[in-house]
This record gives structure tokens, C-alpha cells and sequence, in this order.
């Protein structure tokens, strides 16, 4: 109960991911603290917090992200990415499955 109310709290969507994703989703978004955004760093602390499992590559100037979703819709992934990726850079979300 106490995970779907930070859940509420951070994103717009209640998550339906199994718990250990929805509980890892929830502590990133919570301790999202990194100083320069290194791909590493937007990998193990960005994608989860947006729901997502995957890797992130940059091309041709632009972020690659590849994944699958962890129990949000497609549109919250990519809104939480919006808010959380550097404003700086345009990004690709590719889904598989």
C-alpha cells in the first residue's frame, strides 16, 4: 500500500510492473541525484524510474533508448522520460516486444 502511495506520488499512472520493479522504479526516482548525465548513469537511474528496462546508447546526437515497459503504458514511459532526460538533448524510444 505504502509503494502505490510514493508511486502516486511520482508518476501520473499506478504502476502494474511486478514488485521489485515498481519497488527499484520507486527508490531511483526517489534518489535521482546525478551530476553529469553519463549514459551509465541515465541507464541505472533514469530508465527504471521511467518504467522501463533497457540500455541507452547515443547517435548521431541523440539518445537511443531501447527497452521493454515495467507496468506503465508506453505514453507515461515517454512523458517520465521527457521530464527526466537532459532538456538539451532529443531522444528515441524503441520498444521491443
Amino acid at each position: 500500500e505504502k509503494l502505490s502511495q510514493w508511486e502516486a506520488l511520482l508518476r501520473a499512472q499506478a504502476s502494474s510492473g511486478e514488485l521489485a520493479a515498481r519497488r527499484r522504479g520507486v527508490a531511483k526516482a526517489l534518489g535521482l541525484r546525478f551530476q553529469r548525465p553519463t549514459l551509465r548513469a541515465i541507464q541505472e537511474d533514469v530508465l527504471p524510474a521511467a518504467g522501463i528496462a533497457g540500455t541507452v546508447a547515443e547517435a548521431e546526437g541523440r539518445l537511443m533508448v531501447a527497452g521493454t515497459l515495467e507496468g506503465v503504458t508506453e505514453q507515461e514511459a515517454r512523458r517520465l522520460l521527457d521530464r527526466l532526460l537532459p532538456a538539451h538533448m532529443e531522444w528515441e524510444l524503441a520498444l521491443e516486444g
